[in-house]
């Protein structure tokens, strides 16, 4: 009877961490979901993000495994300790991801917005070059009423 109601409260105390692991799995699928609405799908930079969202999900079902060995092994002090420490360790990488696809956002835009000041820019120059030369005959024209 004591085995199983310590079994319990291991449960209990587990609960918690347990749901913020759903949570943490749900920012990253939508996380995912978002990078690749904005960036298609066709980017290179998606295989290096999906690597790294593999990566992290290894790690949870990792966690997950060990958090599973230690609640039939340890004390439930020495499990809320490691069990915080991987779990912060996974919201911090988290939160790198959400960091990182808002940068890929912002650069996106920014190229987007680079390729149309380039535009632009090309427009102007070809705009300066027709009005040198204007300019050019009409200095001609009136050096040649001037001579006449």
């Amino acid at each position: 009877m004591a085995v199983s109601q310590n079994s319990s409260d291991i449960q209990q105390i587990l609960k918690p961490f347990f749901a913020r692991a759903a949570e943490a799995e749900e920012r990253l699928s939508r996380l995912e979901a978002g990078l690749t609405a904005n960036k298609g799908g066709s980017d290179v930079g998606d295989e290096n993000f999906s690597s790294i969202v593999r990566g992290i999900q290894s790690k949870l079902v990792i966690n997950a495994a060990e958090t599973e060995q230690v609640c039939e092994t340890q004390a439930p002090k020495e499990l809320q300790t490691r069990t915080a420490g991987n779990e912060k360790e996974a919201l911090g990488t988290l939160n790198l991801l959400e960091e990182n696809s808002m940068l890929v956002a912002a650069n996106t835009k920014l190229t987007t917005e680079n390729a149309a000041i380039l535009a632009e820019n090309t427009k102007l120059e070809a705009e300066i070059a027709k009005l040198k030369y204007r300019i050019t005959h009409l200095v001609r024209a009136l050096k040649g009423t001037d001579c006449s």
